[in-house]
């Protein structure tokens, strides 16, 4: 198998020395034929997994089955997809084509891991999307790496955006300029569904069904949602408690909850139950937030953080950066505990792909 793009982020010039087939045909695909059209090359068929796209076409391009190849075998096959490996195992046996797939180069880096600091990082290409090069930085491109730390199995954008940078991402999150401008490039992007009733009290339901078998909930006088938005994500369980958010969107919080504007004012409230959802994915610096939350726990209370896991790191060669710039792991969660002294009382990724933890503080060591 060949890289389908050279280090500098080209295509490999020996895919165009024969004709070319393209699996897939998702945005991938598309994108593909694009970069090839522009190089002036003439893509031969399509091929898709889906075999109901047999014999239709796609930018006037005939589209292949899986068993079809078998009958093209003087041609470059260059696999559209990021995830590569499943794409290997759905070919046919007896497959005589050079296969060009996008997959990493796996550089050593020398740098030095956000999170953990030690200095066993390789690096590969990466890009910011374009919505983020217009938003957060008003159209000046900024070159990043995809660095991964083989200590804590952290991933992350090479270039952290400043706070003016990231203000204007999160300046009046998700509202109607927002969606727009994102729209503009991205048409499929949906915001309805982060406001849709179900999707929110689907959120609630599932904290409370990981954090239920070890909280009494009675027992939770104060809740803090650090970077939780207006605080829609609150369990509706603590009805009874004293709810807070801290963010800076600048969205008005919903009813029931009190904004906190600096955290000088948590810093004064002792909490039972901190939350952190979705926050620290997007963070330039996320191992001084984690230091923040572990600050204000109490020998008693419970830090819960939810993170989404994007597992498609290690097989693709110039990730697209959006909003996300740091990629744990549950190894990530691990080493953290470790590095904060906090006992985990429950870690695991769920089907939908989600990474929950649920820590406290680990009892202090007696001296002697």
């Amino acid at each position: 198998m060949h890289h389908l793009y050279m280090t500098n982020g080209t295509i490999n010039p020996k895919l165009l020395r024969k004709k070319i087939i393209i699996y897939g045909c998702g945005n991938d695909g598309k994108k593909l034929f694009s970069q090839l059209k522009d190089l002036g090359v003439n893509i031969a068929y399509f091929c898709d997994s889906n075999d109901k796209l047999q014999g239709k076409k796609l930018y006037g391009v005939e589209i292949l089955s899986r068993e079809q190849l078998k009958n093209y075998q003087d041609y470059n096959l260059a696999l559209a997809f990021h995830q590569y490996p499943q794409v290997l195992d759905k070919l046919p046996e007896k497959m005589e084509q050079n296969i060009f797939a996008d997959y990493p180069y796996k550089h050593k880096g020398g740098r030095k891991c956000i999170i953990c600091g030690q200095n066993d990082c390789t690096y590969d290409k990466a890009h910011f999307a374009p919505f983020l090069t217009e938003r957060m930085f008003e159209g000046e491109e900024k070159e990043t790496k995809l660095i991964h730390c083989l200590n804590c199995g952290l991933y992350y954008s090479d270039y952290r955006p400043t706070d003016q940078e990231t203000g204007r991402l999160y300046d009046c999150y998700r509202d109607d300029r927002y969606v727009q401008q994102r729209k503009k490039y991205e048409p499929e992007y949906l915001n309805e569904e982060f406001s849709e009733e179900n999707y929110c009290q689907e959120r609630k339901e599932s904290v409370i069904r990981f954090v239920g078998p070890y909280i009494d909930l009675k027992e939770i006088k104060t809740i803090l949602d650090y970077g939780g938005d207006k605080g829609q994500y609150i369990p509706d369980e603590f009805s009874y408690s004293d709810k807070y958010v801290y963010d800076i969107s600048g969205n008005q919080t919903v009813q029931g909850v009190t904004l906190l504007k600096n955290l000088d004012t948590a810093q004064r409230i002792k909490w039972d139950f901190i939350l952190c959802m979705h926050l620290l994915e997007h963070l330039s610096e996320p191992l001084a937030a984690i230091e923040n939350l572990v600050g204000l726990l109490d020998r008693n209370s419970y830090l819960y953080i939810e993170l989404p896991m994007q597992d498609y790191m290690h097989q693709y060669s110039n990730v697209e950066i959006n909003e996300h710039i740091n990629f744990f792991r549950e190894t990530t969660m691990n080493k953290i505990a470790e590095m904060f002294h906090l006992k985990i009382l429950d870690i695991r990724t769920d089907d939908v792909g989600l990474i929950r933890v649920l820590y406290q503080k680990a009892k202090e060591r007696v001296q002697k």
